[in-house]
């Protein structure tokens, strides 16, 4: 996980205001705590986030840290601490219908009036805490060019709330990385699904900064290995364009030079994704692949096509790519596109079809000890090519009590075979459309009604036995 540490611009701040801001780092870091006390799903906005926020500054002046005289970086940074102190929800918060809206749409309002509230606590006077406040409410939806080009504070010196403002508001929208949304908290939380994409694109993001090739780009560096991940991180580095679009004019204004937000993305796995996809279509040489998948840096595919070589994942032949068909191979291929919005056509793939009906009949065969007839293989195959849950079960659940053995084990299969397909329809009812899958499911449905009568009897058995060890 990323460190947050003190930023370089608060060093460069005079003893007493570096002490001042340590005063309201305390201060503050109980309330912060709790900006997530009734809307458990957001990411972080704790302290943690105002610091990583102040970090960014280090990145956006880059030690170009004069621009800023002694009293804005004072508040900027105090604003930077108290930013999001208008997210945290009280009792009666809870009653309101609409809640977690009114919070996402106005929270930066009441971050303002709570600054002026609380401002004995955090040690400001009234001009303070109006600067602070105004600062802060600016890190979003604020009309940056409304607010004061130059505001006199004390005896000559300036403040450029306007600068100050969209520095807030660029340096909030780039924290993005892991820091945000530790994964433990997500593991126990399990947030719904627009949540969860949120928390997983902020724990894919490695780092924020200037590019050492050429520094004008900020580049987001990130790990992506799905499909709509990549997407979700794409839909990040857009928000932050227009963020930066926003606000770059007055960068530019006060000698701040950004000229881009650069997404540097890790995809190697991805590639891989997209690699095995290629080919569960049929072989094709390394020139259809890379042809294929033009949109991916060549080297990157080429470093793929190698890997998979390496591991037997796929062969080459005359110049010809095809992958392995062996079940390991099956299975491996499976679990790395489960679950990704590719699964469906990758278990309806040519490589599936043509496989399928032997690692069936070799699962039914080693596992539950019962061997297929062709028109058996047929009915359960069709099941398997269009439920990815049914055939994870298959591949990855392969397992069998051996006390069943008065049970034709077929009946285990096909119970948890229809399980998965059942399941997968409830989500995606075109599945279900294939007239022959349903005579398929009446085949099998069929089957296991003429073998019940031997489940229950084995369940009555059951039943004898466990009264008999309850009255020893």
């Amino acid at each position: 996980m990323v460190k947050i540490k003190k930023s370089e611009l608060r060093k460069t701040l005079a003893q007493e205001n570096i002490f001042r801001l340590e005063q309201i780092e305390r201060t503050a870091t109980p309330l912060l705590a709790r900006t997530t006390n009734v809307l458990i799903e957001y990411t972080e906005h704790t302290v943690e986030h105002s610091l990583g926020v102040e970090q960014i500054y280090d990145e956006i002046l880059k030690g170009k840290f004069d621009i800023l005289n002694e009293n804005e970086k004072f508040f900027l940074l105090a604003a930077t601490i108290l930013h999001d102190i208008g997210m945290v929800g009280t009792k009666v918060d809870l009653e309101l219908p609409d809640y977690e809206k009114i919070v996402r749409e106005q929270h930066h309002i009441f971050s303002r009036q709570r600054i002026l509230q609380l401002r004995h606590q955090f040690g400001f006077d009234q001009a303070e805490a109006n600067l602070i406040g105004k600062i802060a409410e600016a890190h979003r939806k604020v009309n940056l060019e409304g607010m004061e080009e130059s505001y006199q504070y004390g005896i000559g010196s300036p403040i450029r709330v306007k600068l100050l403002g969209a520095m807030i508001r660029f340096a909030d929208e780039l924290h993005v990385t892991n820091d945000r949304a530790p994964e433990i908290v997500s593991e126990v939380l399990n947030p719904g699904k627009v949540s969860k994409m949120h928390h997983s694109r902020h724990q894919k993001v490695a780092g924020v900064g200037r590019s050492r090739i050429n520094p004008a780009i900020i580049e987001i560096s990130a790990f992506v290995d799905d499909w709509d991940l990549e997407e979700s991180l794409m839909e990040m580095v857009r928000e932050i364009e227009k963020k930066h679009k926003s606000v770059n004019k007055i960068l530019e204004e006060n000698e701040i030079i950004i000229a881009e937000i650069s997404p540097n993305f890790d995809v190697e796995y991805l590639v891989q994704k997209e690699v095995l996809l290629e080919l569960s279509n049929g072989e094709k040489s390394r020139d259809e692949i890379l042809a294929n998948l033009e949109a991916r840096n060549p080297i990157t595919v080429e470093q793929a096509l190698d890997t998979l070589s390496i591991t037997n994942i796929i062969e080459e032949s005359k110049g010809q790519y095809s992958l392995n068909k062996d079940q390991k191979t099956f299975r491996y291929i499976f679990n790395k596109l489960s679950g990704t919005k590719n699964d469906i056509n990758f278990i309806r793939s040519k490589y599936v079809e043509e496989n399928i009906d032997s690692i069936l009949t070799d699962v039914a065969l080693n596992i539950y000890g019962y061997q297929l007839n062709p028109g058996e293989v047929e009915d359960r195959a069709l099941l398997l090519k269009s439920s990815p849950q049914a055939m994870d079960i298959l591949l990855n659940k392969q397992s069998v009590h051996t006390d069943f053995g008065h049970l034709q084990r077929l009946q285990v299969l096909d119970v948890s075979i229809l399980g998965g397909y059942l399941q997968d329809v409830t989500i995606n009812p075109k599945l279900a459309e294939d007239g022959e899958i349903l005579l398929a499911i009446q085949s099998i449905e069929n089957d296991l009604h003429k073998n019940l009568g031997s489940l229950l009897h084995i369940l009555k058995h059951v039943n004898q036995v466990e009264a008999e060890e309850k009255k020893k």
